[in-house]
């Protein structure tokens, strides 16, 4: 957001130099990402000057060399380009040592040889205006040599570009900001009085009605008579600092109010609304609208519309139609003062792929409370700059909100901060931020200001509180950190001595996002189980992962598209699991291995089932007795290759999930476009293994006697499992 320091300074009465109003914004959470100064700075170098003489250059057809009188027996000499002058102009010159907008300084210098002892300046070049076909001819009665500031009036200002976060959607108006700055600074905010007007009574739309549940308040305000036409040069100045471009007077007045109170605005030509009925709405599926962008937008069902008797005229809070926009011809207007669901804006602004001033705030949450009083802000500018009459008032919705409250003491606010703060330093605090203030046995009980959706425990209060007094102020105090005697947790242990297990057999290890796409779930992992998110980000991470294999098996792909030897991966994380009908959370281990040429593999561990089973053993003895998981041949599985797969499903019973072997050849290349084998195993761990109690491990001497080994051959039916066998 750019905000005009010298409209700032009409809430707020600011002496602060511009670097310390930087310090200042970013002390309050406001971060500046750039300045700009615009105007021109009054300097005693930049005068009127009176051209005496004018001659060819020499050396250049298109230049002038001009005598130009500055004062009194000082003529200098000036090599100018323009052809807009004559003889005895008075026009404004810029003496060596002159810094112009664009921080450009004025120099003794020759130009084609000729020397030039200044500049005549055009109204661009001094920043008061666009005009740069000519020099700026000021009028002859100005004196020779007076100060150009005396002359003509030049405003000076500063613009920050501020970056807000987005839980402080209250910021996004000067009101907003002038409100920290004054907490900060404590210093008084000048909120404009609003002249309250009686409407005459005159009928111009028949009725407003809502049928969307994503409209939380709305208001309309009806003028008449209203002429169109550009707007004041201060009005015109005011949105130009702040980015936005000049329409017209009551487009732009709608534009002013937003960015002074932070509420959107929309101005209708009720003559252009048919049936003067409005009705607040969802799309019908296929609907589209010509927005003030000259674009079509195609709507459904999600997005709420502000629609006429026969069409849609506006996207709800995000942009309007062509089709009862403000133009020349219109006389008779309806404003439009409003709350939507700010989840919906955000939704339906990128599901369109718009983005205006008005979704940008309604998507960070607008304080319905002060709807009202916008469109009585931009009812009063209305009529006082284009002569409309205010004609009809339409509540049609009030915004309700319950109020919240928090009560904190200071003792809470000292404990957390690690000092203490004053009691009344903290009540003078909170109320300059808008809270409401009351001392109560249980200590101070605050009630939350409408626009602070972002406030919702005391820790809240105690940031807010910090965030004020400084951070730099925090007293130097020693840390003191007491000793932890219990043992680590039997996770963290496990993790620890899994990592460390992978590491050592040469994998790498991942980590990857916690969330997944709808179709990796359920085609690759083959589950109709979906823990699906409310308000995804991306299509492709719409579910929380049920497995951690995808991920690694992501890193694998990109890596043998690049060429890279790095093939062996593993990552330890969250993933979610369904038992007994339930879905929880648990822990989960998994690793996999490109399986190698055979000319590749000769000095090292042959890949297949029989090593990932012995790699999986090896993580799973960090946590239980592998003696008693028995491992099944794996059925049909779109994760897992039949007969070359194994498992024990018991996450339900013991706490476990063990699956090791071959992934399956067809998903791999579908999904990850890997044509190699690739080996892997999987394990999901529940919270009650690592509850259990341990065996406490004790000291068994070496035998004294060397050992005996025996070759034994078994004979057994060929659907007979080796698990079976072994633990005859």
């Amino acid at each position: 957001m750019k905000v005009s320091l010298n409209w700032l300074k009409r809430y707020i009465d600011i002496k602060s130099e511009v670097e310390d109003l930087v310090e200042l914004f970013t002390a309050i959470g406001i971060e500046v990402e750039g300045i700009e100064s615009i105007g021109l700075k009054q300097q005693n170098s930049l005068i009127v000057g009176e051209i005496q003489k004018i001659d060819a250059h020499p050396n250049a057809d298109k230049l002038a060399v001009c005598q130009v009188c500055v004062g009194e027996n000082d003529i200098r000499q000036i090599v100018c380009g323009a052809k807009n002058f004559k003889l005895m102009d008075h026009v404004p010159v810029a003496l060596p040592g002159t810094v112009l907008p664009g921080n450009i300084e004025i120099i003794e210098s020759n130009l084609r040889g000729v020397a030039s002892r200044g500049m005549m300046c055009s109204g661009r070049e001094l920043g008061i205006g666009d005009d740069h076909s000519g020099l700026l001819i000021l009028d002859k009665s100005t004196k020779i040599g007076t100060v150009l500031h005396d002359v003509i009036e030049v405003v000076n200002d500063t613009i920050f570009d501020l970056s807000v976060t987005s839980n402080r959607g209250d910021c996004l108006s000067y009101l907003g900001i002038a409100r920290e700055l004054g907490c900060k600074l404590n210093l008084p905010v000048n909120v404009p009085n609003v002249a309250v007007m009686k409407p005459a009574g005159k009928g111009l739309i028949s009725n407003i009605s809502i049928k969307s549940d994503d409209c939380q308040a709305y208001y309309g305000f009806c003028i008449s008579g209203v002429k169109i036409g550009e707007s004041p040069d201060w009005l015109v100045r005011d949105l130009g600092a702040s980015g936005i471009k000049s329409i017209n007077n009551v487009v732009d007045i709608c534009n002013w109010v937003m960015l002074e109170t932070g509420n959107p605005l929309h101005a209708f030509d009720v003559n252009k609304i048919k049936g003067h009925e409005l009705v607040i709405r969802r799309a019908s599926d296929g609907e589209s609208i010509i927005g003030l962008d000259n674009k079509e937008h195609l709507l459904n069902n999600s997005v709420t519309v502000i629609a006429d008797t026969k069409e849609p005229l506006v996207i709800a809070g995000i942009i309007g139609s062509i089709d009862a926009e403000i133009d020349d011809s219109s006389t008779d207007i309806l404003i439009e003062s409003a709350c939507f669901d700010h989840a919906a804006i955000m939704r339906a602004s990128r599901m369109l792929n718009v983005c205006t001033d008005s979704s940008y705030r309604f998507a960070r949450m607008v304080d319905g409370t002060s709807c009202k009083h916008s469109g009585e802000r931009a009812v009063e500018l209305i009529t006082q700059i284009t002569g409309g009459r205010y004609e009809q008032y339409l509540p049609t919705k009030e915004f309700r909100q319950e109020k919240r409250s928090i009560t904190i003491t200071d003792k809470f606010v000292a404990d957390k901060l690690g000092f203490v703060l004053d009691h009344k330093y903290i009540c003078d605090v909170l109320s300059s931020l808008g809270f409401l203030v009351e001392d109560s046995p249980d200590g101070l009980k605050l009630t939350i200001p409408s626009f602070r959706q972002d406030i919702e425990r005391p820790i809240d209060v105690v940031e807010e509180c910090l965030r004020v007094y400084g951070t730099d102020k925090i007293p130097n105090i020693p840390v003191s950190i007491n000793g932890v005697h219990r043992a680590d947790h039997k996770a963290y242990t496990f993790s620890l001595n899994s990592r460390k297990t992978l590491s050592e057999h040469g994998f790498f290890e991942c980590y990857n996002y916690s969330l997944t796409s709808d179709e990796m779930v359920h085609d690759f992992l083959g589950t109709d189980v979906l823990v699906k998110l409310q308000n995804p980000l991306s299509a492709d991470q719409t579910s929380y992962r049920q497995s951690l294999l995808p991920g690694i098996l992501g890193a694998l792909k990109l890596n043998i598209k690049n060429g890279n030897s790095d093939d062996r991966f593993f990552e330890i994380g969250k993933v979610a699991a369904q038992v007994n009908g339930k879905i929880n959370e648990y822990l989960a281990v998994s690793f996999i291995a490109l399986e190698e040429p055979q000319a590749r593999a000769l000095n090292k561990h042959k890949i297949g089932f029989d090593y990932v089973k012995k790699i999986c053993f090896e993580v799973l003895t960090h946590i239980a007795n592998t003696v008693q998981v028995k491992l099944q041949p794996i059925g049909n599985s779109t994760l897992w290759q039949p007969e070359y797969s194994a498992e024990y499903s018991q996450l339900g019973r013991s706490g476990l999930d063990v699956k090791c072997g071959l992934l399956n050849k067809y998903s791999l290349k579908g999904f990850f476009d890997i044509k190699q084998n690739v080996w892997g195993a999987e394990m999901i761990i529940a919270d009650s293994v690592f509850s259990r109690k341990s065996s406490v491990k004790t000291y068994r001497p070496f035998s004294q006697f060397p050992r005996i080994t025996k070759d034994v051959s078994i004979v057994v039916n060929r659907d007979e499992q080796t698990g079976e066998v072994k633990h005859l």
